[in-house]
């Protein structure tokens, strides 16, 4: 999830990130990767995810 560049995050994307995750749980997977983010989200919609919290809210899911 980036804040600028070709795709640039916006006010949706951790609905719609949490949707299709959610949405995966019926696909019985054993794995699923998940990158951490490569920017500073600092001041954005996404501060609340930075450093190992998007593993630790993306797990629950």
């Amino acid at each position: 999830m980036h804040e600028s560049g070709p795709v640039a995050s916006n006010d949706e994307t951790l609905a719609i990130s949490e949707h299709i995750v959610t949405a995966l749980n019926d696909y019985n997977l054993s794995h699923l990767l998940l990158m951490g983010a490569t920017q500073d989200f600092t001041g954005s919609h996404l501060e609340g995810l930075e450093g190992d919290r998007m593993f630790r809210h993306f797990r629950e899911l």
